[in-house]
């Protein structure tokens, strides 16, 4: 599967602007439509960080949703401040990439790995491109799926 929006793709294809290449799809340990669902969740929340729609990703995100980094050395990073910094532009990008999707689950909850690639601008200055790996753990409530947790699995590079 492969979507494009400013350089923002899915699944087994890298794409960037002008150019391609192949890898092989990514194995997953769900149920179909589960993988399906979490593919299109992903792809919803990029959308919503590169338009800074806080409406699509306050659906997206759970009440109880935290950003956390590789180790315990830095406090999770709350769901209203990570709303604020996209809603008011503190920190958004232009550009997401998800590459190498890998979810495991079941039909109420799921994980999803993947490399990650965007282009962050915070506070309006353009931050060097940067790829990570990111785990994101998903639950079903009420028919539909939200991120309760996205875990960057590797260190910011330096700036």
């Amino acid at each position: 599967m492969r979507t494009m929006m400013r350089a923002f793709h899915v699944a087994g294809a890298v794409a960037f602007v002008g150019c391609s290449a192949r890898q092989p799809a990514p194995e997953h340990s769900a149920p179909a439509s589960v993988v399906e669902q979490i593919t299109a969740a992903e792809q919803a929340w990029a959308r919503g960080i590169i338009d800074t729609d806080t409406v699509a990703l306050g659906r997206l995100l759970a009440a109880e949703f935290v950003l956390t980094g590789i180790d315990s050395t830095q406090p999770p990073f709350p769901r209203a401040a990570w709303m604020t910094n996209v809603g008011t532009k503190q920190v958004y990008t232009d550009s997401v990439a998800i590459d190498s999707l890998r979810i495991t689950g079941t039909a109420d909850s799921a994980v999803a790995t993947m490399r990650y690639f965007w282009r962050p601008i915070v506070r309006g200055q353009r931050m060097g491109d940067d790829w990570t790996s990111l785990r994101d753990t998903w639950v079903r409530r009420d028919g539909r799926w939200q991120a309760v947790r996205r875990q960057r699995l590797d260190a910011f590079p330096e700036r």
